[in-house]
């Protein structure tokens, strides 16, 4: 299942406005992906996103996919501590910033320009997911460390953000967006 994190927050990608809704799902994919392989330029290039492009989002409904609408997503490059990417997406995992209005010191890496916090993640119990009743830790598409290109920023089973090693994979929360909001 999926549940409403926002309304009217994410950019479309083809310029005309906002979305009317992102949702993401209420539970972590079952099987964890690896976010890197040798050489990726963070999100824009992982595993995790084209996992998510060309096997996660091609299992769902026509009528579904027929309603998803490309957003930006922005991102950090691993190597690059200074600047931002940006990408459109019809499926994705949040970054920190969109989980929490404050990742804190002990996520330097972590961009505030990696997006807005949506409205749904108000505190650590709103950050908590579940698979097979028991909490669980899942990853965020944000680079936690500049110098290591395994580590992204994670929420682990008390809804806190922390490291968390993404090379063999950490299981993950898709996302997508909807419609077109009024002008």
């Amino acid at each position: 299942g999926s549940e409403m994190c926002i309304r009217d927050s994410d950019n479309l990608a083809d310029g005309t406005g906002k979305a009317v809704f992102t949702f993401g799902a209420v539970s972590p994919l079952s099987v964890p992906i690896g976010m890197f392989e040798y050489g990726d330029n963070g999100w824009g290039d992982s595993l995790l996103r084209r996992t998510l492009r060309n096997t996660i989002f091609t299992q769902f409904p026509e009528e579904l996919k027929n309603l998803v609408r490309p957003v930006i997503k922005v991102f950090k490059q691993h190597y690059d501590t200074s600047n931002v990417s940006t990408i459109a997406d019809t499926i994705f995992t949040y970054s920190a910033v969109e989980v929490t209005t404050n990742p804190g010191s002990l996520h330097y890496n972590v961009s505030s320009l990696e997006g807005a916090t949506y409205a749904r993640f108000t505190d650590k119990a709103s950050r908590i997911k579940y698979r097979n009743s028991s909490a669980t830790i899942w990853g965020t598409r944000s680079y936690y460390n500049p110098s290591s290109t395994r580590s992204t920023v994670s929420v682990n089973t008390i809804g806190e953000l922390a490291s968390g090693d993404q090379y063999n994979g950490r299981p993950t929360i898709p996302a997508f967006c909807i419609g077109r909001a009024p002008a």
